[in-house]
């Protein structure tokens, strides 16, 4: 049973208060460049606003990837898309840093493309690996914008959908380009966002100097 949301988590809704918080202001104007560098549509005005929830690391692990937590040690951000919910690790100070704010907006990309019309079945393996290859493109160009340096979702591009989908445990089956066909396809799990590879440059640790 997953543990109860109040044990763990501080949500945040966009248009929660007749005076927004700063977190709230914070999140939307990640949402408006989420919009903006993806060309995704925007949420309708009614639409609910997407909400944040923030979870120790081993939770998010737990609630992310419950049969395999170990696959998603490096796991630090997923959207839940049953749930309409995205979760953060607690390891991110993404009110601080633009790095880890970085993971918030690439994660509310994921909102826009689960909420766009005619939004795809969930096992359509090519269509993930597109929308991943997407979220990456937007936290890379809104790195940019902020002046870093740091890259993520390098590993991407050498990936693609084996010839067999889906494996018995319903993950999606992914194989390197150049690589033995799908006897090494097994890579991750992009639909769920479980068991991503870590990205070439990992986060700072919390502390630091931004």
């Amino acid at each position: 049973m997953p543990v109860p949301l109040s044990a763990f988590t501080i949500a945040l809704e966009v248009a929660s208060a007749s005076v927004p918080s700063p977190d709230a202001l914070l999140l939307q104007a990640l949402l408006a460049a989420a919009v903006r560098l993806s060309g995704l549509p925007t949420l309708p005005v009614d639409a609910p606003a997407p909400v944040l929830v923030e979870l120790p690391a081993a939770e998010l692990r737990r609630q992310a990837c419950p049969e395999r937590p170990r696959a998603c040690i490096h796991l630090i951000a997923w959207h839940d898309a049953a749930a309409d919910r995205v979760l953060l690790s607690d390891q991110l100070d993404w009110r601080m840093r633009p790095v880890d704010r970085s993971f918030v907006l690439h994660e509310l990309v994921h909102v826009l493309q689960a909420r766009r019309p005619g939004s795809p079945r969930d096992d359509d393996c090519a269509r993930a690996l597109d929308d991943e290859r997407l979220a990456y493109r937007v936290q890379n160009a809104w790195l940019d914008e902020q002046g870093r340096t740091e890259r993520f979702g390098g590993r991407l591009h050498v990936l693609r959908c084996a010839a067999a989908q889906v494996d018995a445990e319903g993950r999606m089956l992914l194989r390197r380009a150049g690589g033995d066909g799908d006897a090494e396809a097994l890579i991750g799990d992009l639909m769920r966002r479980r068991g991503l590879n870590p990205p070439e440059t990992s986060p700072p640790p919390p502390g630091t100097a931004p």
